[in-house]
């Protein structure tokens, strides 16, 4: 492990501990917005204890899993609010106490953001044995939820809908108790009718698969939306790629576009991508080249892959950014290595000699066929190569 320096695309300076050309350790980066991280990192995200200092002045503290707020922190709002106690996935989510800055408390157990009650108004509490849900939690995350199971149960007759929620995964994934799909999606309807946005987006996911129910779009698209309007990050992503596709509901570009805007504002790498290739296309929103590009190569940080290939043909073409052949197939490479099919395609085509990138010419427009969506290796399939 090695001092360094590291300087992102976006503009971004690290300055820490480095291990494979990733932050790994301690370390602290500095965006050009004004928000700073410092704490531990391990391969390249934000894991461990860490403070991080909000572009609007918000201010985190505490525990970090995979790039998000996860286990106990300490949350200071410009406007004089604190919260201090549990999260989960970057959400408030737990035991914990929010107290705002006219005096006004709410100590108790919290749903993904909303607060259900303290200790003596909330079914969400403890049952009679003094357990509670983040006893259960606990038992879970130590890999002993075959006794979690039980006391899940117990809390899901007081109406507890965390409890479900996590018993329903339990029953999904055969986790501490016999896999029962029937079961999973008894307990997950029953959180999702209590509000739970997390057990909606899951829900959503198993009719959007088929996975234990009748594979139904217009119903994953309703619950894609309830868990999208309760801030569920990746169900905004699948939401807008609904309204894109018009998968399960009219098509609708300006839709799509407003929820991958949301979604990629939570940090989810596909729709920062997507969102990228809105601006490109002028898809739901005014062309704008140069922020689609800002857009690939922040996503392209977060390793999404597509992204990593739109900039390699960017590169290529010499679109939104000066033309360089050289460093557009080394993108095309990572993003190859990375299992990217189009990119392999048009890594296979560049070595067969169907495409000579330094010139102008080429056996088949390989580039406008990607362009339309379509695979290399079907073009070459076709064509007896």
């Amino acid at each position: 492990m090695a001092k360094d320096k590291l300087i992102y695309s976006n503009g971004g300076v690290y300055e820490g501990d480095v291990v494979d050309g990733k932050p790994n350790g301690k370390g602290k980066v500095t965006f050009t917005n004004g928000e700073i991280y410092e704490g531990d990192w391990v391969n390249g995200k934000r894991h461990g204890k860490g403070k991080f200092n909000g572009a609007n002045g918000d201010i985190y503290e505490g525990d970090y899993t995979d790039d998000k707020y996860n286990g106990k922190g300490k949350y200071t709002w410009t406007n004089g609010n604190i919260y201090e106690g549990d999260w989960v996935n970057g959400k408030i989510h737990g035991r914990g106490k929010l107290t705002s800055a006219n005096g006004t408390v709410q100590d108790g157990n919290w749903d993904n953001g909303k607060f259900l009650g303290s200790a003596s108004q909330s079914a969400s509490t403890a049952p009679t044995s003094g357990k509670t849900l983040e006893d259960a939690l606990k038992l879970i995350q130590s890999g002993r939820a075959a006794e979690a199971a039980p006391l899940l149960e117990t809390l899901c007759a007081q109406g507890n809908s965390q409890a479900m929620l996590y018993l329903g995964l339990l029953y999904e994934a055969g986790h501490g108790v016999t896999k029962n799909i029937n079961k999973a999606i008894e307990y997950l309807k029953k959180a999702s009718e209590l509000g739970s946005g997390m057990a909606s987006g899951f829900l959503a996911e198993m009719y959007q698969k088929g996975n234990g129910v009748a594979q139904n779009n217009n119903e994953a698209f309703k619950l894609f939306l309830e868990a999208a309007k309760q801030g569920e990050a990746k169900s905004q992503f699948e939401l807008a790629n609904c309204y894109m596709m018009g998968t399960g509901t009219a098509k609708n570009e300006t839709n799509a576009f407003n929820w991958y805007k949301k979604a990629a504002n939570q940090g989810i790498s596909g729709a920062i991508t997507n969102l990228g290739y809105c601006y490109f296309q002028g898809i739901g929103t005014s062309k704008d080249i140069s922020k689609a590009m800002e857009l690939y190569h922040k996503a392209a940080d977060l390793k999404h892959d597509v992204a990593i290939f739109n900039l390699g043909i960017c590169y290529i073409k010499g679109e939104g950014v000066k033309k360089d052949e050289k460093k557009g197939v080394e993108y095309l490479q990572k993003a190859a290595d990375m299992g990217n099919y189009q990119a392999k395609g048009t890594i296979m085509a560049i070595e067969m000699g169907m495409i000579k990138i330094s010139k102008k010419e080429s056996k088949v427009d390989i580039m406008g066929a990607i362009d339309k969506g379509l695979m290399v290796s079907d073009i070459l399939s076709s064509m007896g190569l």
